[in-house]
């Protein structure tokens, strides 16, 4: 996913405009949330929901 709009700064450093990030769902929940590509998406939560893709810890 692109990021197209930053709403509120804070949380995660380095975040910018025309970057673009993986979404990652849990497999049963999948077909529930039925994301679309090319849709925009407004993706919010808690910092404890965030899943680490850190390479070195997977």
């Amino acid at each position: 996913m692109e990021i197209v709009q930053i709403i509120k700064l804070g949380e995660e450093a380095g975040v910018v405009v025309g970057q673009t990030r993986f979404f990652l769902s849990h497999g049963g929940c999948r077909d529930g949330i039925n994301l679309k590509q090319g849709s925009e998406y407004l993706i919010i939560g808690p910092k404890e929901d965030h899943w680490n893709t850190d390479s070195d810890t997977n």
